[in-house]
């Protein structure tokens, strides 16, 4: 089956949609599938050229648009690359909602006879769709809203998302459910322990809290500086890891740290890639994220693969964390978060049975060997029906 994952840009600065989308394609083509990518990234993008080398994607067939940058957005050009890359797909998979690729993308594909199917990534969230509301609504009443309502199917991440979905949103009847996942190559051999505290030595033997994701105060970073302000205060030794690119987050937690007194006790690494990433989850105490809004985190699942207990927010919509004892899920609130994050540094013993649980549901469910296997059957079934009829299209 010939399949055409297409999203606006795979910069590694995208935060991990990029790497969630082209981990599927990678997951299809292991599984025998011709799944290549589509993007209006800049041709020979150092950044992501060095993304896909860094993570064995060098193979992965990626189709690169002409486009330029509009005020931040990436407005790709209606070029013959596009009507081709649809013409020769069986299924066009767009990820992501409000970058013009998409309803291209979809119009090509509707005049062609192919079908495709739309994946927000947590997009079409009420917290999402709260943020430059105005601007959002406008584009969904100007076309947007046709673009997801001919999809064959809605593609969700999981059931919070699913169930949470922004109402007014004309929606297909069918939203299928494909998680993120993780390759069992990259958990099956870990870094030995101790392998990033020997690159960080100013972190010595002390417990430490992993943070790891894009710094953007979506992330929660504040909440996370907050939290972090008690559990220093009662555990004279416990240390915090920020992990990550900025985007625009980091000037504010400094700040905030700063003001905290805890510049000593936080330790800011950059963004970490393959084994160093790797290597600073075997080796934290416990993973946080304290989001205000995710859609399926690969940064929790990498950690719960790792064997690293988290502490989230209810708004990471990873409830699993709670149901299979893997940690703990907790309010918006700097208190609970402080909280949860000291129960789990005082009690090692409970917390390696956490660790312990989180990795075997990782590998029980969570591969992306298996996931791509249900995807593909998913788009076996739209290829054999015919294209949804729009009448018969609802309102969320």
């Amino acid at each position: 089956m010939r399949i055409l994952h297409a999203y606006s840009s795979f910069h590694p600065k995208r935060g991990g949609v990029p790497v969630a989308v082209a981990s599927l394609a990678q997951a299809q083509r292991d599984a025998g599938a011709d799944a290549r990518l589509l993007s209006a990234d800049r041709l020979g993008d150092p950044a992501v050229e060095a993304l896909f080398a860094g993570r064995g994607w060098a193979e992965l067939p990626l189709i690169r648009l002409p486009a330029i940058r509009v005020g931040g957005r990436v407005m790709p050009r209606p070029t013959r690359a596009l009507t081709t890359a649809v013409r020769s797909a069986d299924l066009v998979h767009i990820h992501g909602i409000w970058e013009p690729l998409g309803p291209m993308l979809a119009l090509a594909a509707r005049a062609r006879g192919v079908p495709y199917v739309v994946a927000p990534h947590g997009m079409l969230a009420p917290w999402s769709v709260g943020r430059h509301s105005r601007r959002k609504r406008l584009a969904l009443a100007m076309g947007y809203n046709s673009f997801l309502r001919h999809a064959s199917f809605v593609h969700m991440l999981n059931a919070p998302e699913r169930d949470e979905v922004a109402r007014g949103l004309t929606l297909p009847d069918r939203l299928e459910i494909i998680p993120n996942g993780v390759f069992r190559t990259d958990f099956s051999q870990l870094p030995a322990k101790g392998s990033f505290r020997s690159h960080h030595p100013e972190l010595g033997d002390a417990p430490f809290v992993l943070f790891m994701g894009r710094l953007h105060l979506q992330k929660g970073l504040l909440i996370l500086a907050d939290a972090f302000r008690e559990v220093a205060r009662q555990h004279p030794t416990a240390r915090l890891v920020i992990a990550g690119p900025d985007d625009g987050g980091r000037e504010p937690f400094t700040m905030r740290a700063r003001e905290l007194g805890l510049t000593d006790r936080i330790h800011l690494v950059g963004p970490l890639y393959d084994d160093q990433k790797w290597a600073a989850l075997v080796d934290a105490t416990v993973f946080c994220l304290p989001s205000y809004q995710e859609a399926f985190s690969i940064a929790i699942t990498e950690a719960l693969a790792a064997g690293l207990p988290c502490v989230i927010s209810e708004a990471a919509h990873y409830p699993l964390v709670q149901e299979i004892r893997a940690g703990r899920v907790v309010p918006l609130d700097p208190s609970a978060t402080a909280s949860a994050l000291l129960d789990l540094l005082n009690t090692p013993d409970e917390t390696a049975q956490m660790g312990r649980r989180g990795a075997q549901h990782v590998r029980d469910h969570l591969a992306w060997d298996a996931i791509a296997e249900h995807s593909l059957q998913l788009y076996g079934e739209i290829a054999r029906s015919p294209q949804p009829n729009p009448e018969s299209s609802r309102t969320r």
